[in-house]
């Protein structure tokens, strides 16, 4: 298959994925925590900004995604780092991970009320410092590379690429 030119690509090749965790985990702790989330919960910048501490399932690692836009939410699931970036976000509690008007995003956005505007700087600052093109510093490829990455682990044990829709 021929590979697609850089401006045309959704998704991260593993190389740049590792590359933009690395800078992503180098930002303040929130930011760290947000940016990992998005990739590994394979979310949309609204279903991670979405989050809530409900949604995580410690013993079995797991985090459910509320998924936002017609599909049924899914489980999928997320590494202990994760869970331990999380937790040194602040206390554990009820409500949202990211509550776009309170502590979380308001030390960088007073109202909350453009949190989504917020955290698409945090994601472009990380891709930018792991030396992504411009063409993948949006957030939404974050859940391209997911896809990609998951698919790529099932192709590895000899699973259809259409097991992923399966649930």
């Amino acid at each position: 298959m021929k590979a697609l030119p850089d401006g045309d690509r959704k998704a991260m090749t593993p190389e740049e994925r590792d590359r933009f965790l690395r800078a992503a985990g180098e930002r303040p702790p929130v930011e760290a925590a947000f940016l990992r989330l998005l990739y590994e919960g394979g979310c949309r910048l609204t279903e991670a900004l979405h989050a809530d501490w409900s949604d995580i399932d410690r013993r079995d690692r797991a985090l459910r995604v509320r998924r936002l836009k017609g599909s049924r939410d899914v489980t999928v699931p997320i590494s202990a780092r994760l869970i331990e970036m999380l937790d040194e976000t602040g206390p554990k509690k009820r409500g949202p991970i990211f509550p776009g008007g309170s502590r979380c995003l308001r030390e960088v956005c007073p109202t909350g009320h453009a949190a989504g505007r917020t955290a698409r700087r945090w994601y472009a600052r990380a891709a930018a410092a792991a030396g992504l093109h411009a063409g993948l510093q949006h957030p939404h490829v974050a859940k391209h590379t997911r896809i990609s990455d998951w698919a790529r682990q099932l192709a590895a044990a000899g699973e259809p690429p259409g097991s992923l829709l399966a649930e």
